[in-house]
């Protein structure tokens, strides 16, 4: 049978480790029950910014051994100072309180302990009778659980010492700019008034009465004895000097940035490199100040280290606290990115058997968009280049061959792709873009871009873009998805790193021409009114945007004119001034990829006839062994000009050299003067043929759609036919009227008119069939 009296033991030693350990628990929560503002600092300890906590205001903890004595004593003196001898509640203070309160029929005097503020700071009590009762279980709740240096830290952690201004750490930052630690005692006595009337006793707005109030703190130092004579006349004739400086933090659009994160409150070490930003923003701001007058108002800038996607600058216009676009942060603001899009339907390209060296021809090319318009292509220089290499297409930036590739590749595939490495703003279907898309008529933020292109720096492989550091072991590169070869990014690499392109492209005196390698692509969207450059080492990925964030054209400046003098300015400084352990170096081909020189127009070894070459990357496993079939030289009779025949005399023949293209180059070579040469259409010095003639464009029943807001006299459809075999010139008969003749190739244009109409061609009484298409 149990004794009672173990009974008895049993319930208080139950009892008191119940008690224990509630109290164990209240201490947990009233530790770690702290609102901390946010201190965001570089990745060199550097703070670029405190924000406010939820409660919209400003608090920074600070643990007892780095409060300053002085602030301590003066607290006690002032607020409590039989603060080390009671148990929560001073029972002398509240008789007197009490004494006092009912001689003058008023509360004149208060009796709260420092204990008792904390537990109100805590719990928010009410100033009622059964208020103060609760208040006071609390304080002796507080006694039991902590400590007098753990009380006073969490009291002088928490009292508010000003609007929205909570804690002796952040007081004395925004009063005097310096840490608590380093308060003279005239200082201290000073902020020692403001947690008593916080707001009435705002130093900025009634400083006499704060002055006042510190003059009777050192009065009841120095008759307690806490302080000398000597300090008390000294710290009474120091002069209180409050800073008055606004604060205006740095790298505003990188801390906004990391906010819209949701981080921890507290200190948050951030990847940033506040000095880089700093020189990148002076950069910008002196850039567009100079350029201000071309419509260029605004830049945004980002640069990560590719390795770890860590975010090393980040500027988002050209001054944060210039007006109200200048907190707009242009790295991530959707906007049209021109042709920063292209290097990645050549990737795709190249993932799918297309080589450097594939011919893609650059000639006028028609499609039909989803919404029955038809579409023309147009280079940005207006011109056409015939035949063009891959790497060439890709290192001059033409249009008309990233059309073709996106038309014959799939825009869904392509679509696809650029989602897959970051392009997350592109959330339309392939019917909103259609072939535009490879062009830039989408919108996309400066991030996605540096993000996407980071994937070529790493060699198919995207890293999550990171702003804050941290110490979590980030996943192996083995665990992360390829999105293109380690073949396909050298190759597209090699391209955008060749400088002997960019002058053919940009001429010798561009701004994208630099003393190490760098990959670099440029960008202009429509109507001059976005600019852009992305470039690349091995290490750092670069993104620069100019413009107006009001989407104001600029003056015609382009990617390279406009966006690429910063650029040079940024890459430069980087390069040159940071990080100098990561001097670019020349990448190296992947193993299978060799050396070939090649013909510049066919993509094949050059034959004797060629006079121009490329040097290309190919597979090593899949040699070229074609010499070049677009340069030959041919035996010409020159009494008819056609191709001599075998018993043309020898003084009658010459050899004459000619581009030899398929027939889709035909009307490129004439509108460039180059002599056309085809063995199939060549009838001279043969037995007359059967004429066709054949009608090409329009086709049977097509349809035209005249735009409305246009000018209609400039609203016109090519008309073009196949004449075998070839004669001086044809005529074109609309509607049962002659429209005019043409010489080869034979083609014509047509102002277009509503209605429904038929069209043939006519030589020499031959007559092609008639071909019937309407206007709307």
């Amino acid at each position: 049978m149990i004794n009672k009296k173990n009974i008895i033991l049993y319930i208080i030693v139950i009892s008191i480790i119940s008690v224990v350990s509630l109290l164990q628990v209240y201490k947990y929560k009233l530790l770690k029950g702290y609102n901390e503002s946010y201190k965001i600092y570089d990745r060199n300890g550097i703070l670029l910014r405190e924000a406010v906590n939820q409660n919209g205001e400003k608090a920074s903890w600070v643990d007892y051994k780095n409060i300053s004595s002085e602030i301590i004593k003066s607290i006690i003196q002032f607020e409590d100072k039989r603060f080390y001898y009671h148990i929560g509640v001073d029972f002398i203070a509240v008789a007197r309180a009490s004494f006092h309160n009912s001689k003058e029929d008023e509360i004149v005097s208060g009796a709260s302990t420092i204990t008792m503020q904390l537990a109100r700071l805590l719990h928010n009590h009410s100033h009622r009778f059964f208020g103060k009762i609760a208040q006071c279980l609390d304080a002796f709740i507080i006694e039991l659980t902590l400590g007098k240096k753990q009380i006073i830290a969490q009291y002088l952690n928490r009292a508010p010492f000003g609007p929205a201004i909570i804690g002796i750490e952040t007081a004395s930052k925004i009063y005097f700019e310096k840490t608590n630690s380093h308060l003279s005692l005239a200082e201290a006595t000073f902020l020692a008034g403001l947690p008593n009337a916080p707001v009435k006793l705002n130093p900025y707005k009634n400083f006499d009465a704060l002055k006042k109030r510190q003059e009777v703190i050192l009065a009841a130092l120095l008759k307690a004895k806490k302080i000398t004579d000597l300090e008390y006349q000294t710290a009474l004739n120091e002069k209180i000097t409050l800073s008055t400086k606004e604060a205006k933090y740095q790298s505003m659009h990188f801390t906004e940035y990391i906010l819209s994160e949701n981080p921890k409150p507290g200190k948050i070490t951030t990847t940033l490199d506040y000095n880089l930003n700093s020189n990148i923003t002076e950069i910008i701001e002196d850039y567009v100040f100079v350029n201000s007058k071309q419509g260029l108002t605004n830049a945004s800038c980002i640069v990560i280290d590719n390795e770890n996607g860590e975010i090393l600058g980040m500027v988002g216009s050209s001054g944060y606290y210039k007006g109200e676009s200048g907190a707009v942060n242009g790295v991530l603001s959707k906007r049209q990115p021109g042709s920063t899009l292209k290097p990645f339907i050549y990737a795709l390209a190249l993932e799918n058997g297309y080589t450097q060296g594939s011919v893609i021809p650059d000639v006028e090319i028609e499609y039909t968009g989803y919404d029955d318009r038809l579409y023309i292509p147009q280079n940005f220089t207006g011109t056409f280049n015939g035949p063009v290499l891959l790497k060439d297409a890709l290192g001059r930036s033409l249009n008309v061959p990233a059309i073709r590739l996106t038309n014959s590749l799939g825009i869904d595939v392509f679509l696809k792709k650029l989602k897959e490495v970051g392009f997350n703003s592109l959330n339309q279907n392939i019917d909103h873009y259609g072939l535009g898309l490879v062009l830039g008529n989408g919108e996309v933020t400066l991030m996605e871009l540096v993000n996407a292109y980071s994937v070529f720096a790493n060699n198919g492989i995207k890293k999550k873009i990171v702003s804050i550091k941290s110490n979590d072991k980030r996943k192996d590169d083995a665990d992360e998805k390829i999105y293109f070869s380690k073949e396909t990014c050298f190759l597209i690499k090699n391209i955008l790193m060749d400088d002997n392109i960019r002058i053919a492209a940009f001429g010798i005196t561009n701004p994208l021409l630099f003393d190490f390698p760098i990959a670099v692509k440029t960008g202009t969207s429509n109507n001059w009114r976005d600019n852009w450059v992305i470039g690349f080492t091995d290490k750092f990925t670069i993104g620069i945007w100019v413009g107006d964030f009001e989407g104001a054209p600029m003056n015609q400046l382009s990617g390279t004119s406009g966006a690429g003098p910063l650029f040079h300015k940024i890459a430069y400084m980087i390069i040159k001034n940071y990080y100098k352990e990561f001097y670019p170096q020349i990448p190296s081909p992947p193993d299978g990829l060799i050396k070939e020189v090649v013909c510049s127009k066919s993509g094949l070894l050059p034959n004797k006839y060629c006079n121009e070459y490329s040097t290309i990357y190919i597979n090593k496993d899949i040699p070229i062994t074609e010499f070049c079939n677009f340069h030959i030289s041919v035996k010409i009779d020159s009494r008819t000009g056609g191709i001599a025949k075998d018993n043309c005399p020898e003084k009658f023949t010459q050899n004459k050299e000619f581009l030899y293209l398929p027939s889709v180059y035909h009307k490129w070579q004439s509108n460039m003067n180059i002599p056309i040469y085809s063995k199939e259409l060549d009838k001279l010095n043969h037995p007359a043929v059967d004429r066709k003639l054949e009608i090409i464009k329009p086709k049977h029943n097509d349809v035209y759609i005249i735009e409305p807001g246009y000018d209609t006299s400039k609203q016109s459809l090519e008309l073009q036919a196949l004449i075998y075999p070839p004669v001086d010139s044809i005529e074109w008969i609309i509607d049962g009227i002659s429209l005019t003749k043409a010489p080869f190739p034979y083609s014509a244009s047509y102002i277009l008119r509503k209605g429904n109409h038929n069209v043939i061609v006519s030589n020499n009484g031959v007559q092609s069939d008639p071909v019937y298409f309407e206007v709307r």
